[in-house]
């Protein structure tokens, strides 16, 4: 399992499992944008709620940003 810090109002990059990833957030929900182009509004990004998790494919770019204005957010991401 990989833990990645997420700061408020910024895009982070999510790096790369083996295979696919499963996305999970725990605590404070986010924003997952998968197309690669990190938009200027995080909310036109998939909204992921606190306690949900997501499956992204091997090789898709992932980038989250925290939904609300907290200290960070905590992207947990294991292989599938």
């Amino acid at each position: 399992m990989a833990v990645t810090i997420c700061p408020p109002g910024e895009w982070t990059d999510i790096a790369a499992v083996a295979g696919d990833m499963l996305l999970e957030a725990r605590g404070t929900g986010f924003y997952v944008d998968t197309t690669g182009t990190k938009p200027a509004d995080a909310s036109e990004g998939f909204a992921l709620a606190s306690m949900e998790s997501m499956v992204i494919a091997t090789g898709i770019a992932v980038a989250v940003q925290p939904a609300q204005p907290v200290a960070y957010v905590r992207a947990y991401s294991n292989p599938v």
